[in-house]
């Protein structure tokens, strides 16, 4: 009642040698799926396999057709065994639904916030049933992808001296979802010029969700963008003064992030705000606590005192801030070891020093 099927069987005298032309349609009730997924599905999916060669050693071409809802996934490819005996894979797919993937190895919406769905799939495999290594390139709507990667033992791992890419456009979901957990400060952008740029090696990770077992290096490559003028950055930023009214521009350097043991470890990086103030960032994120203690600094001209003004520095003096709390609940305060009173003591001092060198220095004759 659920699944029909028609073909040719292939013989070698009276021993079965394989299958050809091979056509298999039915229906896949949702306790099926689920049960095979680990996904809970809202209704049942229809299935359609075309084989149209298949032996024994699992040599293979096929085609099949995966609806459910309004979704519906092609996928085509071929398998074949090596001298060595691994199997391989070779395949090409569209309309893979990026929210399904998610769901069955809990990623928390990842992929589906990072580069949308459904997407499309070019895809090299070798030795499948062992140690699977995956050389993959794809697109969605959203961003163009590709990675080099292993499984092994319930982890997923990118292939050493290689590098995985993504080039993502800003869509709402990635803001919030995707780099909100990579820092506050990026969760303020709302437009880009380009397709934010991303590069992973180094990468490992658990295909079960523990972040402790999340190991990355990444590159952020985001340039020119426009920030939210009411946000946590333009707050501290009071004495700004631009004739922007709901977004800023700004300046991203290269953001290089260190992932170990899922805690992320920022470099040093500058955000230049309207190609007046140039704001370092720096710190650390713990995402399996949730956990921030990140750094920053603000010219004191721009808290909206005129201190360089009135002392004639030449430079700006620069205020620590932390940024403390979680993901969800952060707050930024000037860092406690920052005490002005010292550092203008020791402008003072300077300056006072400066002139006394000058004066001795014109009493000197040359001669």
């Amino acid at each position: 009642e659920k699944l029909q099927g028609a073909g040719k069987v292939l013989l070698e005298g009276a021993v079965v040698s394989g299958f050809s032309d091979v056509v298999l349609s039915g229906t896949i009730e949702k306790e099926l799926a689920q049960y095979l997924t680990g996904v809970q599905f809202g209704s049942a999916s229809t299935i359609t396999a075309q084989l149209k060669h298949f032996d024994l050693d699992w040599n293979s071409i096929f085609e099949v057709t995966f609806t459910i809802g309004n979704q519906k996934t092609l996928v085509q490819g071929s398998t074949t065994r090596s001298v060595s005996g691994s199997l391989n894979l070779q395949l090409a797919a569209t309309g893979i639904d990026t929210r399904l993937i998610d769901e069955m190895f809990n990623s928390g919406g990842v992929l589906s916030d990072s580069f949308g769905s459904p997407a499309t799939l070019e895809l090299l495999a070798t030795d499948i049933l062992n140690n699977p290594t995956l050389i993959a390139g794809g697109s969605t709507e959203n961003a163009t992808f590709e990675a080099s990667i292993g499984i092994t033992e319930g982890n997923v791992f990118s292939i050493k001296e290689t590098t995985s890419r993504a080039d993502v456009l800003l869509t709402t979901s990635l803001t919030k979802h995707v780099l909100k957990d990579l820092g506050p400060i990026l969760s303020d952008i709302r437009s880009v010029d380009r397709p934010i740029s991303i590069t992973i090696t180094n990468a490992s990770a658990s295909l079960e969700g523990d972040l402790s077992k999340l190991n990355a290096d990444i590159r952020i490559d985001i340039g020119a963008v426009k920030l939210d003028s009411g946000s946590i950055t333009m707050q501290l930023l009071p004495s700004f003064k631009s004739s922007h009214v709901l977004t800023v521009p700004a300046f991203f350097e290269p953001i290089e992030i260190e992932i170990r043991n899922g805690v992320v470890k920022y470099k040093e990086f500058r955000l230049t705000i309207d190609n007046k103030y140039a704001i370092p960032h720096s710190g650390t994120i713990n995402l399996i606590t949730r956990k921030l203690d990140l750094k920053s600094a603000v010219p004191l001209t721009g808290l909206g005192h005129s201190i360089k003004e009135i002392r004639n520095l030449e430079t700006d003096i620069d205020v620590p801030l932390r940024t403390t709390g979680t993901i969800e609940d952060y707050v930024t305060t000037v860092d406690p070891s920052f005490d002005l009173n010292k550092v203008l003591e020791s402008v003072a001092i300077e300056l006072i020093g400066d002139a006394i060198e000058d004066t001795v220095s014109g009493m000197i004759d040359p001669a």
